[in-house]
């Protein structure tokens, strides 16, 4: 069989039907990871800490930010689907990709950190968060992190 690498334009050479997805994903323990889903960068300047996370397909509606006990936990969910008009097509597709699911990162950033310190903006599908490296003890006021 002849191996047709993914970024190739020729759409059908020796397209395996019974396993479409043959050799697209690296396993972990033998089960499918999505490639490029909350991979994080994490840099200090100025005093702060900052995280750029790439959440590509994500809508800001279906991202939510959490401060609970000093954990900074990201969850992000994509539906799949690209749209009503597309799902409703009469073609026969050989293959649709697309994927779906809910993701979850987690940071431990310390115990004195409020939502208040942290600043989260939403851009072109990549999620920045900053807050201050080190913080004097404050009692926190709320769990959830608001997005620019």
């Amino acid at each position: 069989m002849r191996m047709v690498p993914f970024h190739s334009n020729d759409l059908f050479g020796d397209f395996d039907l019974s396993d479409p997805f043959k050799g697209l994903f690296k396993t972990l323990d033998s089960l499918p990871r999505v490639p490029n889903v909350m991979n994080t960068d994490v840099m200090e300047k100025d005093g702060n800490i900052e995280l750029i996370m790439d959440l590509p397909g994500v809508s800001k509606e279906n991202i939510e930010i959490k401060l609970e006990e000093g954990n900074l936990i990201i969850s992000a969910s994509t539906s799949g689907s690209k749209s009503t008009e597309e799902q409703s097509d009469t073609r026969n597709y050989i293959r649709k990709e697309r994927h779906s699911g809910k993701y979850t990162r987690s940071f431990f950033i310390g115990e004195n950190i409020t939502t208040d310190d942290i600043k989260a903006k939403f851009e072109n599908g990549t999620l920045s968060l900053t807050f201050p490296k080190d913080k004097p003890d404050e009692e926190p006021k709320s769990n959830i992190v608001n997005i620019d």
